[in-house]
């Protein structure tokens, strides 16, 4: 054991040794004791590990077509969803909205009006119903990826977070068309008639709408009269869709034979090439309105200040200004508040043809009412994402856009002289079909 001197002498040339060593070294030194000691003798927080399960979906990308689309201030950048991504799956009840399930979700209202931006062209958005199925998928960070919307059994449409921006997917299911002739006499009323020999209601409602300038349903038609129709019917994986076409129409009274026959301009002429329907209006206002913004696929827009489409021809009027329907057709959209489209019409006027009214302040008609060419069917306003009132007129052709104001419309009360051969050749197709 060493004496009570020797511990003395050695704490002397410690304190010696210390003095003499550098003073940077020194405290250095002493800081790496320091952790030395924390490191030894605090005590490591256990770990938790919560497990959460966690859906893994593919999304399906298919090239878009034509639509807008607005970029986003978010670098994220996504493809099919991941592992650590939600996947929400929603049936739309009663009292549901977008904005409601996107603020239920957590999801920032930016990316409902990016949504709603892009659905301007589609206008699926704006009112989704009950019954309809609802699919999203969330990043961690809360980002929607995509948003998958059933719009009935055979179609539904994605809008899929890609290249730093929202595009539209619209998916349909491969449909068929097939032509059926019918033939019956006239024992009751003619609708009644025509309901017994297998056309629905609704198709005896359209040849009466077709020939109604014509005949009169009430005094020109008798018992024993005939009548011949070819119904053209949509299937669907060998399901008929309930969507039709009178193609043609032989009705035989009393007094005079009545044609009609279905043109590929949506209209109808009897078997001379002579038009049965009012010809379409080229303006759904009157034309002392000017037009403020033409139909231009590079506009910049006036809002967002970026280079989008424009898929419609706007006319400066002021709220409350009569909007005229186009051409005759049946409604199939009055809705209200869409944050982009306001309040808006969408008109089918034909198998191929249809018609969009937006930002309107009050409407007329209900979905699935017939209208006629000339009908007053809503005012003029200032409603959804608007800069001043104005109309936005839209004329489709197979539901792509067009310029209505350039468009081929059949103006004429006929046939012109330069389709007249076409429309011989499916007007005699027509009624070998009904084996005449």
């Amino acid at each position: 054991m060493l004496s009570k001197l020797a511990i003395q002498n050695i704490v002397e040339r410690m304190i010696l040794f210390l003095n003499d060593f550098p003073r940077k070294h020194f405290f250095a030194l002493i800081i790496l004791c320091i952790a030395v000691l924390v490191f030894i003798f605090v005590p490591k927080r256990p770990s938790v590990h919560t497990p959460t399960v966690h859906k893994l979906v593919t999304i399906n990308q298919l090239k878009p077509n034509n639509s807008y689309q607005t970029k986003t201030n978010s670098e994220e950048n996504t493809s099919p969803a991941k592992s650590r991504d939600r996947v929400i799956h929603i049936k739309i009840k009663n009292g549901d909205s977008l904005s409601k399930i996107f603020q239920r979700e957590g999801l920032s209202t930016g990316q409902l009006q990016a949504l709603l931006d892009i659905d301007i062209s589609y206008l699926h958005l704006g009112n989704v119903q009950p019954g309809q199925q609802l699919t999203l998928t969330i990043s961690p960070k809360n980002k929607l990826l995509s948003l998958d919307l059933t719009l009935d059994k055979d179609s539904s449409i994605t809008y899929l977070w890609k290249n730093n921006e929202y595009i539209a997917i619209e998916k349909t299911k491969k449909s068929i068309w097939q032509n059926r002739n019918y033939a019956g006499t006239i024992n009751d009323t003619f609708a009644f008639s025509a309901m017994k020999a297998g056309l629905t209601a609704a198709q005896a409602y359209k040849i009466a709408h077709v020939l109604n300038d014509k005949v009169n349903f009430i005094r020109d038609i008798h018992q024993n009269d005939t009548f011949r129709i070819l119904i053209s019917k949509q299937y669907i994986d060998g399901k008929y869709t309930g969507d039709s076409d009178v193609l043609a129409i032989i009705l035989k009274t009393r007094n005079q034979t009545y044609t009609a026959f279905l043109n590929k301009d949506g209209r109808y002429y009897d078997k001379k090439g002579k038009g049965l329907s009012k010809a379409y209006r080229r303006r759904p206002v009157a034309n002392r309105y000017r037009i403020s913004s033409p139909f231009n696929l590079r506009r910049l827009h006036p809002i967002t200040h970026k280079i989008t489409p424009h898929y419609g021809t706007d006319f400066a009027v002021p709220t409350g200004t009569r909007v005229y329907a186009t051409g005759d057709g049946v409604v199939l959209k009055s809705e209200k508040n869409h944050y982009a489209a306001g309040n808006y019409i969408v008109i089918k006027n034909s198998r191929h043809y249809s018609t969009r009214f937006l930002h309107l302040s009050k409407s007329y008609v209900k979905k699935g009412q017939h209208v006629k060419m000339g009908q007053v069917i809503a005012l003029s306003g200032n409603t959804g994402r608007s800069t001043g009132p104005h109309l936005h007129y839209e004329f489709r052709i197979d539901n792509r856009p067009v310029d209505a104001m350039k468009v081929d419309l059949p103006l004429s009360s006929s046939v012109p002289r330069k389709h007249i051969r076409a429309f011989n050749r499916l007007r005699n197709s027509y009624l070998k079909q009904m084996a005449l």
